[in-house]
């Protein structure tokens, strides 16, 4: 399943790369609040220009990304989701085992599954193919096609959206309070500190990392890091064994599962043992998830200055809901073909830093996977 994750990161990035992302502030994550209204029929329109109009409160919701999964869950919910993806950046929340999988081994939405839940609304996430949103809207359901998400601030919004669609605008407006004020106390301890230089290798066995203008890299600032590939990285890509060692920096941030990626070997991150270890979903999908990453990187950055923070506002996992640990069962025999499948694509065309170009045929046929992460 590793190697599937790897291939659904770096493919799936870089075509949000290509497609011309914009850079994330790292500065200031609050925004002014709204009072939200939950009155229907809600009218709204989604990432895709299409007017999406609820008549009535839905009682059952498809999420088609893990994203969506964390946030109905978060706004407690989940009563109302029926379907979600059954897939590794949705293992870690309670109860996901009991609602229907909605995508394949590749993680492509399986329209006729969605279908058949007859939902009073699907959600979908900004990377679900326009042909796919388009199929289920002509099966007659409703289907919300969600914005590309960059940054915190981003998902502040989206967090709003869902709960006036779903009529949790009290809990949406709950859920984003919390989010502004973990980012607002990390602000607050550690806008004083000198930033440590940190590397995060996104995937060793490719060499990518994250740059700036993506959350990664917002993360790491509020945490009290300077990335090192900021300078000279736009979005996600590969970075060279000398950048790295040039840059040496002080840190190496990485997956809880990954190996050390062989351009840091010589840094003073991996000689003096300065790394953090972080759940690679929790880092790279948009939530209220993102802060966990933020505070484990901060307690090694700037340890005296981490025991200031207030862990009641930092920490907002709730340990009887989600979980760092897989708590459903994927490895079917579906998905071993698909792993199987993946380490003969990895083997040929993932060889580390030999890996400068990927085809406009596999990215295309790839870019869906990326909507587990998102």
């Amino acid at each position: 399943m590793r190697t599937t994750t790897r291939l659904i990161v770096v493919v799936g990035l870089l075509m949000l790369v290509s497609a011309g992302i914009a850079g994330a502030s790292a500065a200031d994550t609050s925004v002014d609040q709204q009072e939200l209204t939950c009155e229907f029929p809600v009218e709204m329109t989604d990432g895709s220009g299409e007017t999406v109009t609820l008549d009535e409160e839905p009682d059952e919701v498809v999420v088609l990304a893990a994203s969506g999964a964390q946030y109905m869950w978060y706004m407690n919910a989940e009563d109302k989701v029926t379907g979600v993806p059954n897939f590794h950046a949705t293992q870690y929340i309670d109860g996901l085992d009991e609602r229907t999988n909605v995508v394949d081994e590749m993680g492509s939405p399986i329209n006729e599954e969605v279908v058949g839940l007859d939902p009073d609304l699907v959600y979908a996430p900004s990377v679900v193919s326009d042909d796919d949103v388009e199929e289920l809207r002509d099966a007659g359901l409703t289907v919300f096609h969600e914005e590309m998400k960059i940054s915190v601030e981003d998902t502040y919004d989206v967090i709003e959206r869902l709960g006036q669609l779903v009529g949790e605008c009290d809990a949406a407006t709950e859920t984003v309070a919390d989010m502004q004020a973990a980012f607002e106390e990390f602000d607050r301890v550690l806008a004083d500190e000198e930033p440590v230089s940190v590397f995060y290798s996104l995937d060793p066995e490719s060499g990518f990392t994250a740059g700036a203008g993506t959350v990664e890299d917002q993360l790491i600032s509020i945490a009290g890091g300077e990335n090192v590939a900021a300078d000279t990285i736009d979005g996600y890509a590969e970075i060279s064994e000398e950048e790295v060692v040039d840059a040496d920096p002080e840190w190496l941030v990485i997956g809880e599962d990954r190996e050390l990626p062989p351009e840091a070997e010589e840094t003073t991150a991996v000689q003096e043992d300065q790394i953090v270890r972080v759940n690679t979903n929790f880092i790279s999908q948009h939530g209220p998830v993102l802060t966990d990453p933020t505070a484990e990187m901060a307690s090694h950055f700037h340890p005296e200055a981490y025991e200031e923070l207030d862990q009641d506002l930092i920490r907002l996992i709730d340990e009887d809901t989600f979980t760092t640990e897989p708590l459903a069962d994927t490895d079917d025999e579906e998905t071993d073909d698909a792993d199987e499948a993946a380490d003969d694509t990895t083997d040929a065309d993932d060889d580390g830093a030999g890996m400068t170009v990927l085809t406009a045929a596999l990215a295309l046929s790839l870019v869906a996977l990326i909507a587990r992460k998102r």
